[in-house]
């Protein structure tokens, strides 16, 4: 009969089970494995490409993302990046892609300039709601009409111009014809919203009538005038202001 003293239950319930001597270092080994791998080198931010811009620069865009260069992307909140990013009113929408090791993404939909309406000296990017997206010294694109017949009321970055019925019926014309590629627009004329009128680069007037229902009558004055231009024929008016009797004047 073996001599060895037995463990009772109480020995045992005293002593409790052994731990395991490495985990205390396992733990202290992932931890270090997880700093090392956050502050990595390896996965700073070394190049920012931007899509989609036309408006602003690349580097004016990496400006207003303030990303910060030299710092691991898993440590970049890309959803304050995109917050920074939309702060300028010409932006739309924005997203942020980390590509690793070290390249981010930013690909953004701007605001398109629907008119331009003359303030205070320089001339306000509109876009086509009426919001008021950018500052110029000077028209920069031809084929964008400046905004006549209105005094503005009110006319402030990222905000609405008003008064909103006139400033807004201007915009939309201009979106429309940005969206039909006619080119060589002057003026959108809106003294009276029941009576709009284009006028070109030509210096030929489009009589468009009220803004209500204004969409088919520019079709058919868009059509008319590239007709007339196509065949280098000079006029002075294009008529639609009644749908089923449009007129192009020569006279």
């Amino acid at each position: 009969m073996s001599s060895r003293p037995r463990r009772t239950w109480d020995t045992l319930r005293r002593t409790g089970p052994r731990k395991p001597a490495a985990l205390p270092i396992l733990v202290v080994f992932v931890l270090i494995s997880v700093v090392t791998f956050l502050y990595s080198p390896a996965f700073d931010v070394r190049e920012v490409t931007v899509r989609g811009n036309a408006y602003f620069s690349a580097d004016e865009v990496a400006e207003l993302a303030e990303v910060p260069r030299d710092k691991n992307m898993l440590l970049i909140n890309s959803s304050g990046v995109i917050a920074r990013i939309l702060r300028a009113p010409r932006m739309e929408s924005a997203s942020v892609r980390k590509k690793y090791p070290s390249r981010m993404e930013i690909t953004l939909v701007e605001r398109k300039t629907a008119a331009y309406l003359p303030y205070g000296g320089f001339f306000m990017d509109l876009s086509a709601l009426g919001l008021v997206i950018g500052v110029s010294e000077a028209v920069t694109d031809r084929n964008v009409p400046i905004i006549t017949g209105v005094a503005p009321s009110f006319v402030l970055l990222g905000e609405v111009a008003l008064p909103a019925d006139r400033i807004g019926a201007a915009c939309s014309v201009g979106a429309m014809l940005a969206a039909r590629n006619v080119p060589n627009i002057s003026e959108v004329n809106v003294k009276d919203t029941s009576d709009i009128v284009i006028i070109t680069n030509e210096g030929s007037r489009i009589m468009l009538g009220a803004a209500d229902g204004i969409e088919e009558r520019l079709d058919t004055a868009v059509g008319i005038l590239a007709g007339a231009r196509s065949r280098k024929q000079a006029f002075k008016y294009i008529d639609v202001r009644v749908t089923e009797r449009p007129v192009l004047g020569t006279k």
